[in-house]
């Protein structure tokens, strides 16, 4: 199980949330299950488009790999994974 997430550009005026000139980012969370519980790996994918509120995680160009197409304030972006 994986969960992507991120952080938004300007999610609200600049200046009113903690952090809104931060960088937007993009992140995947990796579970993986050990003797001693769960860990969750942190996974960079990209340090500039942020997540936004409209995001899909599907198969976008039928290779059978999950791809993440990204719309927000700064555009529309698709990350494709390799295999």
């Amino acid at each position: 199980m994986n969960i992507v997430t991120g952080k938004r550009f300007y999610a609200h005026p600049p200046g009113v949330d903690v952090g809104s000139n931060e960088r937007a980012w993009l992140v995947r969370y990796e579970l993986s299950r050990t003797q001693a519980g769960i860990e969750w790996t942190r996974h960079v994918i990209d340090e500039d488009s942020g997540v936004g509120t409209q995001f899909v995680v599907q198969d976008v160009n039928g290779d059978g790999l999950a791809d993440i197409v990204v719309a927000n304030k700064k555009g529309v972006f698709l990350f494709e994974q390799l295999s």
